[in-house]
């Protein structure tokens, strides 16, 4: 398998019979049993930093899957968010939790959109189409998938000492 057709930028699958990854999916296995999976983006693809995967079609569990590939694979470079659509078709960015049953967010979204809705998030943010940033910050959300990765991005920028730009 070519690096880039991994959603973790890597040519391999871990070696367990627990998880694997394979041409952009993200799944478990039971002793040999069908893989229940997802579909992923390689996350080059999504942003260049690599620290943003997406899941073009939602609605599967992610949480533990990511965290176990991540073990399994010891990654350099940890995910730090995750962009999927919701129900309605609107698209949502979520910071991948430290741990497998915790609250705790590895990047939360920034402090100043926390508890902002709609127009006024849009404006905070200079970013059109936003919905909403959970006051904890664990999850936003906006109309479109360019609205919502360009909160991740920013999201990113702000990490980085970069400052996170606003309207």
């Amino acid at each position: 398998m070519h690096p880039q057709s991994s959603p973790w930028g890597l040519g391999r699958a871990p070696s367990t019979r627990h998880t694997w990854i394979w041409g952009g999916w993200v799944g478990e296995t039971e002793a040999g049993g069908a893989p229940a999976a997802c579909p992923a983006c390689p996350r080059a693809q999504v942003d260049a930093s690599g620290a943003v995967l997406e899941l073009p079609q939602g609605g599967c569990p992610w949480k533990e899957h990511v965290l176990a590939l991540e073990r399994a694979l010891a990654l350099p470079r940890p995910l730090q968010l995750v962009l999927f659509p919701d129900r309605s078709g609107q698209w949502r960015v979520q910071s991948v939790p430290t741990g497998p049953h915790t609250f705790q967010s590895r990047l939360p979204l920034p402090e100043p959109w926390r508890g902002v809705r709609d127009e006024a998030l849009s404006q905070l943010t200079g970013i059109p189409g936003c919905v909403f940033v959970h006051a904890s910050g664990f999850i936003g959300g906006n109309r479109t998938r360019e609205g919502a990765l360009e909160m991740a991005r920013r999201t990113l920028a702000q990490r980085h000492g970069e400052g996170v730009q606003s309207g």
